[in-house]
């Protein structure tokens, strides 16, 4: 599960274009512990663990750890790129699946600096 302290808030910023942006991570429900950076995306809500967390995610500590092991991995499944693995999957998180049934999404940071995604279920 999802390493996070139990007083930890959960934010989503909505707006109209919510669900229509590019998915850097993966299509899937978008969450963070920061209030700040949730503002950015339009008017804010909280969401409950229930609702908002993945159960069995893929951890990284930094934005960076994410970009390195998402370019060995494509490496490793012979894709030559964020463009060419756009052209060959639709979705990050369907290809990341491709390996790893199991995971349901992504941890990106700690403390109150985490993103979540959580990928719909049934993808992969």
């Amino acid at each position: 599960g999802v390493k996070l302290g139990k007083n930890a808030r959960i934010w989503r910023g909505i707006s109209d274009a919510s669900g229509s942006n590019g998915a850097v991570y993966g299509m899937g429900l978008y969450t963070t512990t920061s209030f700040k950076f949730a503002k950015q995306y339009g008017k804010v809500i909280e969401m409950s663990r229930g609702e908002a967390l993945p159960d069995n995610p893929l951890r990284f500590r930094r934005q960076s750890e994410w970009e390195l092991w998402l370019q060995r991995y494509d490496q490793y499944h012979g894709i030559l790129g964020a463009r060419d693995r756009g052209q060959k999957h639709n979705d990050i998180g369907d290809y990341i699946r491709m390996v790893f049934p199991h995971a349901d999404g992504v941890q990106i940071g700690t403390g109150n600096d985490v993103i979540f995604v959580t990928w719909p279920v049934g993808n992969g």
